[in-house]
């Protein structure tokens, strides 16, 4: 019973393999030519944009590794290029680099969602400006 089960999955599963695309054009049907535009990409991504992929290259791999050395350096440079409008900023990261310097993981991950919950809903509504790459060579050995 087992068997006949298998070869019917198999079966399916290879049917299923060969059919016809639905985006493939069947005899004597009409096909659509309306060319498909590319999405225009922009040259350089805005501020906020390099903020967030910095963070989560740097912070959040730091975070996941448990690399509290690196986290210490990551955390101090964020401290360091604070945006303007974002008062508390420095003052967090600088809690959460003390944390990871105490190699207190509960601690780091609070300072997190601290500044997430603090700044999140203006963080997503304005460019946020920030020296990336005064903060990238900073937080790299």
């Amino acid at each position: 019973m087992v068997r006949g089960s298998r070869s019917a999955l198999v079966i399916a599963w290879l049917l299923a393999c060969n059919a016809p695309l639905a985006t493939e054009a069947r005899e004597g049907a009409a096909v659509d030519a309306t060319p498909i535009q590319p999405v225009p990409v922009s040259v350089s991504p805005s501020p906020t944009h390099q903020l967030q992929r910095w963070m989560e290259s740097e912070l959040l791999y730091r975070i996941r590794s448990q690399d509290f050395h690196g986290l210490v350096r990551s955390l101090d440079a964020l401290a360091s290029v604070a945006p303007p409008g974002f008062p508390h900023w420095a003052e967090i990261a600088a809690r959460a680099s003390q944390a990871a310097t105490d190699h207190d993981f509960e601690a780091v991950r609070r300072g997190c969602a601290t500044c997430h919950q603090q700044y999140r809903a203006r963080y997503r509504t304005a460019a946020v400006e920030c020296d990336i790459d005064r903060l990238t060579e900073r937080s790299r050995p």
